[in-house]
């Protein structure tokens, strides 16, 4: 039986010097499987980035791998034509989705040793996405637009994590203890941020926003996220500590915490929606290390980076879109 936790709203503040607009790392162009889109999705802990791009033509859309410059196609499941890569795991596994047929619904999916099979899901399941997976290769996922999914390992029965009373339900990220991290609905509509584990949902709530988000987790169980009061566009950084207590990080009111990894640092996309939007990088006392100018506009609002500060990112840029990697430096 799934138990619900208090709401965690403690909060804190962190203000922080007003950024400078230098360069804080050269950014490498992802290349494409051949068409003119590429969309990043995930960094692993030794810089293998996972996303989708469009093959010759833009005819479909593959699942890729990034590394040192090279990308590789992964494939679809047999009749399909399309697929995309959402997270992977320090073992080379890699979670997505893809479909098998042409023009059919996505389902999730994990590529092991290359290949891509199907995960079990619910009977009466439309479609669906495996989002990410740990080192000990739990599995999480979304289905019909609205559910969240566990599974324990690939070949398991998923395990249904309920919202807050709401129709709506979508999970983010998960970390190697098993803690996993998204938000859902509750009967009035408005989105909550929260953590589960073991079979115990918490909220993730912070004072002076009526909505929050969390996006990702970290092994220490520090989480990343935004809040905001009327919409998406006057939204606020968000750290969870792994007790609970929430903190503002920074002062912009068009911003979103994205990814937190292994030190703490946390990962903000500023100015979203704007020409002028940056990547920004700030230590777990809330000084920022490095900023990023993005030199077009977001196609996604997430940058995702990890422990040795390789970030990865999705931009549009006068009409394409494209992503990019870099090593950022302080």
């Amino acid at each position: 039986m799934l138990a619900r936790g208090a709401a965690l709203c403690a909060i804190q503040w962190v203000f922080v010097p007003e950024a400078h607009a230098e360069r804080t790392c050269r950014p490498v162009q992802i290349p494409t499987l051949g068409g003119s889109l590429t969309v990043v999705n995930a960094i692993g802990d030794h810089g293998d980035a996972v996303g989708r791009s469009t093959t010759q033509g833009d005819v479909a859309q593959h699942a890729f791998s990034y590394k040192n410059g090279h990308v590789k196609d992964l494939g679809v499941l047999p009749g399909g034509r399309d697929s995309s890569a959402e997270g992977l795991n320090d073992s080379g596994d890699i979670v997505g989705a893809s479909n098998a047929s042409l023009g059919g619904n996505f389902m999730p999916v994990i590529w092991r040793k290359g290949r891509p099979r199907t995960l079990a899901v619910p009977e009466g399941v439309q479609s669906g996405s495996a989002v990410d997976i740990n080192d000990s290769g739990m599995i999480i996922g979304n289905v019909d637009f609205l559910r969240c999914l566990v599974w324990d390992d690939a070949s398991s029965e998923p395990l249904e994590i309920p919202s807050f009373g709401g129709d709506y339900c979508e999970l983010t990220a998960i970390n190697d203890d098993g803690q996993v991290v998204g938000f859902s609905e509750n009967l009035a509509g408005e989105l909550h941020a929260f953590v589960w584990q073991n079979g115990e949902l918490r909220a993730l709530d912070a004072d002076g926003f009526r909505q929050t988000i969390a996006l990702d987790i970290n092994d220490d169980g520090e989480i990343a996220g935004h809040g905001y009061e009327f919409g998406p566009f006057d939204s606020q950084p968000l750290r969870w500590s792994n007790d609970g207590v929430a903190t503002i990080v920074g002062v912009s009111m068009t911003a979103r915490g994205t990814s937190i990894n292994d030190r703490g640092e946390l990962a903000v996309f500023e100015n979203v929606g704007s020409e002028d939007g940056a990547l920004v990088l700030f230590d777990r006392q809330g000084r920022q290390l490095a900023r990023e100018p993005l030199g077009g506009i977001p196609f996604q609002p997430e940058f995702h980076v990890n422990a040795r500060r390789e970030a990865v990112w999705t931009v549009s840029i006068q009409g394409p879109i494209s992503s990019f990697a870099c090593r950022l430096r302080n």
